[in-house]
């Protein structure tokens, strides 16, 4: 069952493009795709391709250009 309801979410600081300030993204995130995105913003291997014994990969996507235009 997809757990999916509108939230606010704010976005701050120097990674947000100007055009981007004041808007707003109509589409479907999750919780763990704000994760894998700020991994990738902050230049940590992307956590899709966990290797690690016993834990599974995330299942998240960066969603950095769709959030930003």
């Amino acid at each position: 069952m997809l757990n999916a309801f509108p939230r606010r979410v704010l976005a701050g600081g120097g990674f947000l493009p100007a055009a981007a300030k004041g808007t707003h993204y109509d589409g479907l995130l999750a919780l763990v795709d704000w994760y894998v995105t700020v991994c990738a913003l902050a230049g940590i291997p992307s956590p899709r391709s966990n290797t690690t014994e016993g834990v599974p990969p995330l299942d998240g996507h960066d969603v950095y250009e769709a959030v930003v235009t």
